[in-house]
């Protein structure tokens, strides 16, 4: 999710079915899930490509649905959304991708026209999607790049995110608490 889900409102966060903050569920809480279910199906050599993005910023451990923001700002609520992403790429290899052959990183694409700079009040991204996709390709497709790290033109990037380990295993300790709610309620359901 590049373009993440950014709500025009600024007063209420939009929610999910499930009652978590619906960017958070999609960009972060989503791709962990699906990163880490996934897991024991990948052969060895395999590659995760999580899209992140510039703008990451701003995300509170002790807040990651921003259910404190007032008034709620979708960029704001993105932007934190997108650090998470690039935390749960660096802490993967320590999480059992490693061990298993995985490749783990994190990527930002580049900006290109989409609803996110709309709702930013701009109309064009200077970026075309064919380059936009050139980063996210370069990482599945080409030379294994180091599992972990973050990317921006095809080149490995400074992560400042990255270098805090304690705050990247108390996210990944709380993706994971949130996702095994997330199934045990979803069989609760399918039980009902």
């Amino acid at each position: 999710c590049s373009d993440g889900l950014p709500q025009r409102t600024t007063s209420l966060a939009k929610e999910a079915e499930d009652g978590l903050e619906l960017q958070f569920a999609t960009n972060v809480l989503g791709s962990f899930m699906l990163m880490r279910e996934l897991l024991p199906t990948f052969s060895r050599g395999a590659r995760v490509v999580l899209v992140a993005s510039q703008l990451a910023n701003g995300l509170k451990l002790d807040d990651l649905q921003s259910s404190t923001l007032q008034p709620y700002h979708p960029i704001a609520v993105y932007s934190a959304s997108k650090q998470a992403i690039r935390m749960l790429a660096a802490e993967a290899p320590r999480r059992g991708f490693s061990n298993a052959g995985v490749i783990v990183t994190a990527c930002h694409p580049g900006v290109v026209t989409s609803e996110l700079l709309r709702t930013l009040g701009i109309a064009t991204g200077p970026d075309r999607a064919e380059m936009a996709a050139q980063t996210p390709l370069k990482l599945a497709l080409d030379a294994p790049p180091e599992s972990g790290t973050y990317h921006v033109d095809k080149k490995p990037h400074p992560c400042k995110f990255a270098t805090d380990v304690r705050a990247r295993e108390e996210l990944w300790r709380k993706c994971d608490e949130l996702a095994y709610k997330c199934i045990q309620e979803s069989q609760s359901a399918l039980q009902a």
